[in-house]
């Protein structure tokens, strides 16, 4: 006598869960790109006619940083802040982007609202980051309509935007959005 047979062990099964898991991924990465794409709705143009808004900042290190000074360079112009726990959870991710920028290419970060030099060389120091970070009271991230941190704007070397982002991201992220830019010119 012949048992009925297992739904689990039926040929269609595996199919079908993988089919299910790959449309909850999907599901989840179009949600993720949507929350990105909201959050960053106001964010300036991009292309070659978008320069990016001038600035000039005081570096914790005790000199200025202007936008001026950085042409010539694809950068990574990351806002970012003290007190915001995504922010503090990305200083890993950037100060490995840092370390392994290849001429041409930097990383120029903006902490907004998070204190005056000495403050901010502390923080800096406690955590061993030696990337470059300029002080702003708001002033340039209101310029660059950032609403949310962490808040990253990719600029080619002529220093009009390539691309924009909010939120946590990969050094490999961060490391592609930076290479694009550089081949813009």
């Amino acid at each position: 006598m012949t048992s009925p047979p297992n739904p689990r062990q039926a040929p269609g099964r595996p199919r079908r869960r993988w089919q299910r898991w790959a449309i909850d991924i999907a599901i989840l990465v179009a949600v993720v790109l949507a929350i990105q794409a909201w959050q960053g709705r106001d964010h300036l143009p991009r292309g070659a006619d978008s320069d990016a808004p001038a600035f000039q900042l005081a570096t914790i290190a005790g000199g200025t940083l202007s936008l001026d000074d950085l042409r010539g360079d694809a950068v990574a112009l990351h806002f970012w802040a003290t007190w915001c726990a995504a922010c503090r959870t990305e200083l890993g991710a950037l100060e490995r982007l840092h370390n392994r920028t290849p001429d041409g290419r930097r990383l120029v970060t903006i902490a907004v609202n998070s204190g005056d030099a000495e403050t901010l060389q502390a923080f800096a120091d406690e955590r061993g980051l030696s990337f470059p970070i300029l002080i702003d009271d708001g002033t340039v991230a209101a310029r660059y309509r950032v609403s949310a941190f962490p808040t990253t704007y990719y600029l080619s070397p002529g220093g009009s935007i390539t691309s924009s982002d909010v939120g946590i991201s990969t050094t490999t992220g961060m490391r592609f959005r930076l290479w694009r830019a550089a081949r813009r010119g």
